[in-house]
């Protein structure tokens, strides 16, 4: 083992760290099955390392550490095969553990009200720009699902109040109509209309004051100070409204494959983690019933 980690040390150049990781994931091994000698070290069979990962699994470890461990015992084993000093790699046909699927996090329909509440400009006439910008782009962000990127990048020409949609410019290049509802179609006409008051006319539908269009960490601030002040949910970004916009329709009975296209997502299985987001409610709000 210590010829291996010289190994990875001088000839591979990776970091002190990941050698310690390495050294600690493979003594770990070695402990397990009492590998004391070069002997036994190159006698190990597949079950060997399959009890060993059964034993991690058995003691809750995260699946990520149990497939990082894995990893380090192939590629430990990899290297003794090269120097033909094992005739089989015993580690090749264990498969990694399945890492659990983060369901993603959303603002509650109840928060979302007070956060529109709160936020909403008093149509005084005499209502800041800022004030105005930072509403209708929140409220674009939730009502069509945007991502930060498609916010930022918004073409004047590519809001129609007229038909009530707006044309979204995704990944990879690929455009998406999303249809605006009568309140989000006033929203987005009253704000180029005060907009449209700061003089020179600009390609991007959003900009500040001076002309310049919004940037990744403005539009970070907003989400995040605007659901602080509504919201315990522990991540507060621009993709969380967007989580909330397709969970919600989902919570009022939408179809997902209409879900689907009003995201962008290439395949429906990336839609699909909404309905399980849905289900884990229900869950829990079933564990609330008296008579469950």
């Amino acid at each position: 083992m210590v010829k291996y980690l010289n190994y990875l040390t001088f000839q591979r150049n990776l970091s002190h760290h990941t050698i310690d990781a390495y050294r600690s994931d493979l003594q770990q091994f070695c402990a397990f099955h009492s590998l004391e000698t070069d002997d036994s070290i190159l006698n190990v069979k597949y079950n060997d390392v399959r009890s060993w990962v059964a034993s991690l699994a058995k003691s809750k470890m995260a699946p990520t550490s149990i497939n990082r461990k894995i990893s380090a015992v192939k590629r430990f084993y990899k290297y003794l095969k090269k120097l033909d000093l094992v005739s089989v790699n015993p580690a090749d046909s264990v498969g990694n553990l399945k890492k659990p699927r983060r369901l993603p996090q959303y603002v509650k329909q109840y928060e979302m009200d007070r956060l529109i509440d709160s936020h909403k400009p008093v149509n005084t006439g005499e209502t800041e720009y800022t004030e105005i910008l930072e509403f209708t782009a929140l409220m674009l962000l939730y009502q069509a699902g945007l991502r930060r990127s498609e916010l930022i990048n918004l073409l004047d020409v590519n809001v129609d109040t007229i038909q009530k949609t707006v044309k979204v410019m995704g990944k990879g290049s690929k455009e998406r109509i999303v249809p605006l509802t009568e309140e989000m179609n006033e929203l987005l006409n009253n704000y180029r209309n005060s907009r449209n008051t700061l003089g020179d006319f600009h390609d991007n539908f959003f900009i500040f004051e001076n002309g310049k269009p919004l940037y990744e960490k403005w539009v970070y601030r907003l989400v995040k100070k605007s659901l602080s002040e509504v919201s315990t949910v522990a991540k507060k970004s621009p993709h969380v409204l967007r989580h909330s916009f397709a969970t919600h329709l989902l919570q009022r009975g939408a179809d997902i494959n209409a879900i689907k296209e009003l995201l962008g997502h290439s395949s429906l299985a990336a839609t699909q983690i909404y309905a399980h987001n849905d289900i884990e409610q229900l869950k829990k709000i079933h564990k609330l019933h008296p008579n469950s």
